[in-house]
Order: structure tokens, then sequence, then C-alpha cells
């Protein structure tokens, strides 16, 4: 990327977030607006955001379980979705003059969703891995493997005689977990993961499948693994800066005028039927209306794989070539409205949650809320290296301590360690509203994010809670956030650090400054 194209990623990006959204949107928009003026981004721009998109699903791949997939609502809702939205997409080709062969293929393009504005951002708000996270990606990846499938009928690249020995590459993940244990360099962990993304991608594009889905799988075998935090850490600055490149070449695609650009918010409008059915059909799963709502929300967009079906049929001379840059508008349009949605799903969410609650239905839900703590003084949202670390030596002062955590995966991790955890999303303003917190002494909070963590202590304060709430940050800008939602104490990690080696070098077991300043810690919490 030469320096233009920095200098537009940087400003537009920063744009976009003084206006408190989503910095893809920014590179969007400035790459809509480039179009414009008939400027294109090359061979290198669409070189770069390919290793992006790679080192995205890698990373998707990295919190991969095949239960994520198999369970109940992923198979029904997003089987159940495929077909109706197919037919409702191929109706629509076929009134706007696409013959009945064409029409069939962009129907079941038109219902793909993107995996890789999902996956930003769910990444970018820590939700990859909560239940409503999980279950989107699950109905993203039941997707890619129709869209692969669909990909080989219309002409795509045929899948080589030795592809099955991929299979082999089960056997390797032994061999890549010893290798990745015992790597103790940055940099080397950073050269590994990129090996084996781009060595995935290079993969599967050499036995005929999407390189894309090589990543994933490539992620997929590091899977479980205990060292695969600290490699999506270190791949995280890289795959943000690479996806900067992948978004502005999206938008420089234009928008188009004339009769396509009626076509174009057809497709607009087709979004809000897409976003409708994928509520409907997981409500009727027994998800709770509002992980239904932000699961959907999450969902609700084209993917670039519809663009490259559109290609690929209209190369074959299943559509007309007029419908190309139609299908590239209104897939970088629903980018833009997505990633706007989903930064305030929360928001648009406690709007109408009285009117879209009616479609709940009665009994147990997939996600199991708590219904109470029981007796404990303590709780720890978040149950991380630091909500674990906290959750732990709470215990190990005597005291009666939950955990809360909205990743499945990780709550039975805990269960298996003998610790009181229950399923909950501190963000959930109704589970709150619901549960007694008049026994709780102190409330901590160990989720990843800042929004989570400021999100978390405004809906426990409007839920009326009064008692201590104590987060930890390494941003000041953050604390004093932090501060202003609520939080009676808030530390930070690296001042905590430094005073207790400190203390430890010169042999004074404890000391405390004021809440306002630094925060308490777990023994002040526990004393107090």
């Amino acid at each position: 990327m030469d320096v233009f194209w920095i200098l537009v990623a940087f400003v537009s990006g920063a744009a976009a977030r003084l206006l408190r959204l989503p910095s893809l949107v920014g590179f969007l928009v400035a790459g809509m607006a480039l179009a414009a003026f008939d400027v294109s981004g090359g061979p290198l721009l669409a070189q770069l955001g390919d290793i992006g998109v790679s080192l995205l699903l890698f990373t998707v791949g990295l919190d991969l379980h095949v239960r994520s997939f198999s369970r109940g609502e992923v198979l029904g809702a997003g089987g159940v979705f495929m077909v109706i939205a197919s037919l409702l997409g191929m109706g629509g080709a076929y009134l706007a003059g696409v013959p009945l062969s064409g029409s069939l293929v962009l129907g079941l393009a038109l219902a793909a969703s993107s995996i890789i504005l999902a996956a930003k951002t769910l990444d970018e708000r820590n939700e990859l891995t909560s239940y409503h996270g999980r279950v989107a990606i699950g109905i993203l990846l039941l997707q890619t493997v129709a869209m692969g499938v669909l990909l080989i009928f219309v002409g795509g690249s045929r899948p080589s005689p030795w592809s099955p020995a991929l299979l082999l590459l089960l056997f390797a993940r032994p061999a890549l977990t010893t290798i990745h244990k015992r790597l103790d360099s940055k940099e080397l962990v950073l050269l590994f993961g990129l090996l084996l993304a781009m060595g995935g991608v290079y993969l599967f594009e050499q036995a005929g499948f999407s390189g894309e889905l090589g990543a994933l799988a490539a992620g997929a075998l590091l899977a479980g693994t205990p060292e695969v935090e600290r490699l999506s850490e270190k791949l995280w600055s890289l795959k943000e800066v690479f996806l900067a490149a992948f978004f502005l070449r999206v938008g420089l695609v234009g928008f188009p005028g004339g009769w396509d650009a009626v076509l174009v918010l057809a497709l607009i409008g087709y979004l809000l039927i897409k976003g409708g059915l994928y509520f409907g059909l997981l409500a009727l799963f027994r998800l709770k209306a509002r992980t239904a709502f932000i699961t959907s929300v999450a969902l609700t967009s084209f993917s670039g794989i519809t663009l490259i079906v559109g290609v690929i049929a209209a190369d074959a001379g299943l559509i007309p070539d007029r419908f190309i840059p139609v299908l590239a508008a209104a897939t970088a349009a629903s980018y833009i409205i997505n990633a706007v949605a989903t930064r305030y799903s929360l928001q648009i969410w406690r709007r109408v949650a009285r009117l879209l609650s009616i479609a709940e239905r009665e009994g147990r839900h997939r996600e199991t809320l708590p219904t109470t703590l029981g007796n404990s003084r303590f709780l720890v949202i978040g149950m991380g290296r630091a909500g674990t670390a906290a959750y732990d030596r709470l215990c190990a002062l005597g005291h009666s301590v939950t955990g809360m955590d909205a990743d499945p995966s990780k709550l039975a991790e805990q269960r298996a360690e003998k610790r009181r955890v229950v399923y909950g999303d501190g963000r959930d303003r109704s589970m709150w509203q619901r549960l007694d917190l008049s026994r709780l002494r102190a409330i901590v909070l160990g989720v990843p994010g800042g929004p989570a963590k400021i999100e978390i202590t405004q809906a426990l304060r409007d839920a009326g809670y009064e008692g201590t709430i104590s987060a930890l940050t390494s941003d000041t800008l953050e604390r004093a956030m932090l501060v202003e939602a609520g939080a009676s104490a808030v530390h930070l990690a690296r001042d905590q650090a430094g005073r207790a080696l400190a203390e430890a070098v010169a042999g004074i077991e404890n000391t405390h400054e004021p809440a306002a300043e630094v925060g308490l810690d777990i023994t002040a919490i526990a004393r107090s």
C-alpha cells in the first residue's frame, strides 16, 4: 500500500471514529467517493486486502469448534433460511429480467451473508466467542460450504484429484500445537500464524477450493489449544491494517446510476427481508428475542461470494453483465448498513424490545440465563485469564463467588475445573432486571474490550445495583469513561503490576490508594 492509500485509510478511518462509527465504514465511504473520480485500487490493494481476509478468517478458525455449527439453531434456522431466502431472491431476479436458470443461481447467491464482515464487527466488539457470535459464525460457515458447492456447479474451479489428501492435515494438529507451544519469540509466533494462514490458502487453492476456506481450516487446526489466545493477539494489529485495504477495494466499486441504482435500492430493501427472516427463524428455534435480534443484525448483509458467483454466472451467460456492478454496489452498501446497525444494535434493541419480544417462544430457551446467584457475595463477569485469577483469589480469601461468561466453551472449561459459573451476557439489561443483586458486595469486570465494560457498568447501574463495580484496563481514557459510567474502582493494569512488583521487592505486604486514582485490588474489595 503506497503513501496515498495509507493516507486515505488513516483519514477515513479517523473520521469514522470521530463520528463514533466503525473504521470500516470510513474505508468503504472513502472508496465510493474515490470511485466517483475513476480512481482504481490496482493489484497491490487487492493483494493486501486478500491477505487481510485470510488473516481474519484464520483467527475465526482459531475459535472454531465443530459444535458451533452442529447445533440445532444453526443447522435448522440456517438451513431453512437458505431455502426461503433463495426462493425469494430467485423470484426477485426473475422479475428483474434474469432468465430462470440465472435467477436460481442469483437467488442462492443473494441468500449468503458476509462471514468477513460479521467476523470483523463481532471481533471489534469482543463477541466472536459469545453465544450469539457462535450462532452467527456457525450459520455463515454453513453458507460458505453451500456457496462453495454452488461455485463448482456454475463453472468455478473444479477440485483436483488429490483434494481428498487435505484430510491428512488433521494429523498435523499435534505437531503444529507442539511447535507453537515451544515458540518463545513474538516475531516467530507472528510469522508462524502468517505461515499457517497463507499456507492454508495456498493448499486449498491448489486443490481447487476457495483460499479463504483454507485460511479458516488452518486456524481450526489449532482451535481449542491453550496458546490460541496468544497467537490471536499477535495477529490482531496485522490483520486490521490489511483489512483496511480490503474495505477500500470494496468501496471502489462505486454506486451505479439510473435504472441500476433502483435495482441497488431494491436489493437494500431485500436486506430488511433477510433480517426479518433470520429473526423469525432464530426465535422459532427457541433463541431469546434479544439474542435472535443481535444475531440477525450480524447476519444481515450480502457476501463477497455473491459477487464472485455473479461474475462466474455472467461469464457462463446465465445472467446479463450489467448486473455485476449492481451486485458490487449492493454488497458495499450492505457492509455500511450492517456496520452501523451492529454498532448500535443494543440501542436499537432497547427501542424495539417490547414489540419484538412477542416473537419469543415460551418455555426453555437455547441460552439458559441464570435465575439466581444463590448466596454469592461476589460476581466475576468474564472468565478469561483476568477473571479467572480474580475468581480464584476471592475463593482463596474464603468468599462465595460466582463467575459469568457468554462463551459456551469457556463455561465448559471452567466447570471442568470445578468453578461455579453461569451463562450470561452482561450487556443484557433484562437479565439484570430479573436477577436479585442485593446480596452482592462487589462485581468484578473481567471482560475484554472497553465498550463492553462500559455497557455492562451502565446496565448494572440502570438496574439499580449500588454495590462496588471493579474493572481492569490499560487505557487512561477508558478508565475515565468507566468511572463516568459508574464504576467504583478501575485498575490500570500496568500501574498496578508495577506497584505490586515494587512492594514485593521492598517486602511490603499491601498498599492501597484511593479508588478515584487507582482503584481497589481484589484483597481490598474482599475486606471492604
